[in-house]
């Protein structure tokens, strides 16, 4: 109706001036206004016509360092159409990129997919900008006769800056998860008695939404199923407690574990310009001209060659360890009188295949190192603080403690936090050290999940998972460091509460690993 009205008023505006110049009347005062005027209608009805109207911000900032890196508006014109831009956070001046959206209903909304400030929280009319940690975007668009909400996931592509111009369509009941950074959303519905869930991954490839994993919680029955989507099979499947409304009693443990991928985003393309051999790639360290340690990759074509190679053919393994659901993670090849091994890294690529991703190291000799375990319960980080210890002059204005404890007097979770200023930007609420405890149903540890700000104590170590058996031995460690990862996998012998040995990985075995015999004090 506008673009209608915009275009009438434009053809009376031109066909008043061609009146009065043909009817020669065009040079006298009186007329020369009425062109004038005919004249400033047209023009506004023409900029009308190309009017924008912003309908959604969106910041996205650096996940780790809070820096603006993008700055993303959605615009709708007086024609109805539906645009993004995407500039610089620092210089608005800059245009990284201008897509028009291919929608079947009007736009909406913006809402980051990974979002500091919620799932799904839209940015919308005259609302201020909403911080995202993650680029991808979700399009809200109001279309057919009843105005049905519908979701496009834009998925961003960090090589080029753009986003892709092909949306992915999310269901409408869909939640943002987070693991490991993919690309992973729940939908949630009711049959029943049975409450069932379902994790989904995008695959940024091909565009298909995957179905990772399941579960069926039956209330009448009290039964709980896990089901594994790729490999049709299933992880668990017992009756459970419920508790009140009908939820597991131990919800904590089911929800840590259901969440347990042990799938990868599908690997990118090898880059045709570099040679790239078949096999299986096995990292080894060695020291350059000035005493460097470096790792390089040497392909075997599989496992039983790296095993031949190394003496270990036909050779039992000295350790293995699998994850929550039986998936062999990692393996290794030990012979203590020559200080010789060798082992495997297991990941499994989750589309289309199912493929067993795999990565070999290989480590000569062996450094004994003492037992400094960090204590399960010690509510400290790693060095011994909270950040209660930190003057006001370092960043800390204020501090204060959250401590709260299951029914049966465990330790369920512990925060310490308070306003702090460290880069001189003002005071802000931030969160010093968490710590979060789960348990298994007969009461022992069985995870402890770990973060500290980086901020005040450095990236290394900075986020971790510790699992422990059902005496509550550390079993392994996954530490976050600021070149990737490294895990400490635990040895025991018979029923020692100390490790015999302590298997360390870093990057999975690519930057470097070592078999340690442990010290007791």
């Amino acid at each position: 109706m506008k673009k209608q009205i915009a275009m009438y008023a434009v053809c009376l505006g031109l066909l008043c001036s061609f009146l009065y110049f043909c009817s020669g009347a065009a040079n006298t005062p009186a007329a020369q206004k009425s062109v004038d005027r005919a004249a400033h209608a047209a023009a506004g009805a023409a900029g009308l016509m190309h009017l924008e109207v912003p309908i959604g911000r969106l910041l996205i900032r650096d996940f780790w360092y809070s820096e603006d890196l993008y700055r993303v508006v959605l615009y709708r014109t007086a024609a109805g159409d539906s645009v993004i831009r995407v500039g610089s956070a620092q210089d608005k001046d800059t245009l990284l990129q201008e897509m028009p959206l291919r929608l079947p209903g009007d736009a909406v909304a913006v809402c980051g997919f990974f979002s500091s400030c919620g799932s799904g929280k839209t940015v919308s009319g005259d609302a201020p900008e909403v911080c995202a940690d993650s680029p991808d975007i979700v399009i809200l668009c109001r279309s057919g006769s009843g105005g049905e909400l519908q979701n496009f996931l834009y998925l961003w592509n960090w090589e080029t800056h753009t986003f892709d111009t092909e949306p992915v369509e999310l269901p409408a009941d869909y939640v943002w998860e987070y693991y490991n950074s993919l690309r992973i959303f729940s939908r949630t519905c009711q049959e029943g008695p049975t409450a069932r869930k379902t994790l989904y991954q995008v695959d940024d490839q091909t565009k298909d939404i995957v179905p990772l994993r399941s579960y069926a919680l039956n209330r009448e029955e009290k039964t709980l199923e896990i089901w594994d989507e790729l490999r049709h099979r299933v992880l668990f499947s017992d009756k459970i407690l419920l508790d009140a409304d009908g939820n597991p009693e131990n919800e904590e443990y089911f929800d840590c574990f259901f969440g347990s991928l042990s799938y990868i985003t599908k690997p990118e393309e090898p880059d045709p310009n570099v040679d790239c051999e078949e096999g299986i790639p096995v990292f080894v360290a060695e020291h350059d001209e000035y005493g460097y340690i470096y790792s390089h990759a040497v392909y075997y074509p599989g496992r039983e060659a790296l095993l031949a190679a190394y003496g270990f053919e036909g050779r039992m393994p000295f350790y293995q360890y699998r994850d929550a659901w039986g998936d062999l993670k990692t393996e290794l090849y030990f012979d203590p009188a020559t200080e010789t091994g060798c082992g495997f890294y297991y990941s499994y690529d989750f589309y289309p295949g199912q493929e067993q991703i795999i990565t070999g190291y290989v480590f000569q000799g062996i450094e004994e190192q003492a037992w400094e375990v960090y204590p399960p319960y010690l509510l400290k980080n790693r060095y011994g603080e909270t950040g209660k210890e930190w003057p006001e002059d370092e960043g800390v204005l204020s501090y204060q403690e959250d401590c709260r404890y299951r029914t049966d007097g465990r330790l369920e979770y512990f925060c310490a936090g308070g306003l702090a200023d460290f880069n001189g930007d003002g005071p802000e609420e931030t969160v010093f050290l968490e710590l979060d405890f789960v348990y298994r149903d007969d009461g022992t540890l069985a995870c402890r999940n770990y973060f500290h700000n980086t901020w005040m104590w450095g990236t290394s170590y900075s986020s971790g998972t510790y699992l422990y058996d059902e005496k509550e031995r550390l079993l392994c460690e996954t530490l976050y460091v600021t070149h990737g990862g490294e895990a400490f996998y635990y040895i025991y012998e018979d029923d020692s509460s100390t490790p015999a040995y302590a298997l360390m990985l870093d990057n999975c075995g690519t930057w470097g690993c070592g078999l340690y015999p442990v010290k007791q004090r």
